[in-house]
């Protein structure tokens, strides 16, 4: 009977952590979506009239993904589906915050992936994409954010974070930033000197580079850009 009442307990409050997690994640990614518009309509409204060359441009891809293109690039959110915790040696793990409650750990997750603009204008879908940020909700509607650069300390402290709009539009100018500051990186002559006629048939000339910040053949086990 003990194990059955532990089961039912176990439910009821696992249960209930996910599924405030994920809603308060949702409502997260709802806020950049509309902050995401908001900046899309700024920037038109500053960069378009006097370079209309320029892509600024919003795009909604249905209730989890979202798309934000400027200039050469193009940032993806991506909402999962799945409610996740951290490895039991990641540092929030060892804050008093979740050890007083393990289930504050529970968090709904959005990807933040770099893409190339060109990668999508041309469907190269062979080209690489750098995953330039991860945030974290969790079932109390804090936050916490990993990422590269300044993105990896700016709100990193999930007990300390609540979310509200100014963080979300921090976020996304930041996001911005980094990814402008970041030009694409050709990789070394000799990194790979050699290609296959096969790799040169199986698309256009120009796709037939896999590229992303790194620009050119991708190295196995070489590392990102920090």
């Amino acid at each position: 009977m003990e194990s059955n009442d532990r089961i039912v307990e176990l439910i009821k409050q696992k249960g209930k952590a996910n599924e405030q997690a994920f809603n308060h994640c949702r409502d997260f990614f709802n806020l950049l979506r509309s902050n995401l518009h908001k900046t899309e309509q700024y920037l038109k409204s500053i960069i378009t009239p006097a370079e209309p060359s320029i892509t600024i441009e919003y795009e909604d891809k249905g209730r989890l993904e979202v798309r934000f293109r400027f200039a050469n690039d193009v940032l993806l959110f991506f909402m999962h589906t799945t409610v996740v915790t951290f490895d039991v040696n990641h540092p929030v793990m060892k804050t008093s915050y979740i050890k007083e409650n393990p289930l504050r750990a529970l968090c709904g997750m959005i990807y933040v992936y770099n893409f190339l603009n060109d990668s999508l204008k041309y469907n190269r879908t062979g080209d690489v994409g750098e995953l330039t940020a991860r945030i974290f909700v969790n079932s109390e509607n804090n936050f916490m954010m990993e990422g590269k650069r300044q993105l990896g300390i700016l709100y990193n402290d999930l007990p300390a974070t609540g979310v509200n709009e100014e963080a979300v539009n921090t976020i996304v100018q930041q996001l911005i930033i980094h990814v402008l500051e970041v030009d694409p990186v050709v990789t070394p002559f000799d990194a790979r000197p050699v290609v296959s006629l096969q790799e040169i048939i199986d698309s256009s000339a120009p796709a037939a580079i896999v590229s992303g910040k790194r620009f050119g053949f991708v190295i196995p086990g070489s590392d990102d850009l920090s």
